[in-house]
């Protein structure tokens, strides 16, 4: 899954301008949208009065795309966003296990 989540993933949940910083956050850990840190954080307060008109009505599809193709490591609490924005995504979680695997 985490290898193809780009192919695989169901982006008609998600409106097109979002879905850049969707893939940056996941593969590069940053994220610069209030709105997806509040989504990726689990904080709906936060996520409903930072969001657009368009992303105000579609959090639950937000959440329905997370669950199905986001690392749960990337998502849940603010912990866990803090985690995967400091071992930069998928990248850095990518070359931490590599390098686990070679010692």
């Amino acid at each position: 899954m985490l290898k193809d989540w780009k192919v695989t993933a169901s982006w008609y949940l998600i409106p097109d301008y979002m879905r850049e910083p969707i893939i940056k956050y996941v593969d590069e850990g940053v994220c610069d949208d209030e709105f997806l840190e509040a989504i990726f954080s689990n904080d709906l307060k936060g996520a409903f009065t930072s969001a657009d008109y368009v992303n105000k009505r579609r959090i639950g599809h937000y959440v329905e795309f997370i669950m199905g193709y986001v690392p749960a490591i990337a998502h849940g609490s603010k912990d866990n966003f803090e985690q995967w924005c400091s071992i930069g995504g998928m990248n850095g979680y990518r070359f931490i296990r590599a390098e686990a695997e070679a010692a």
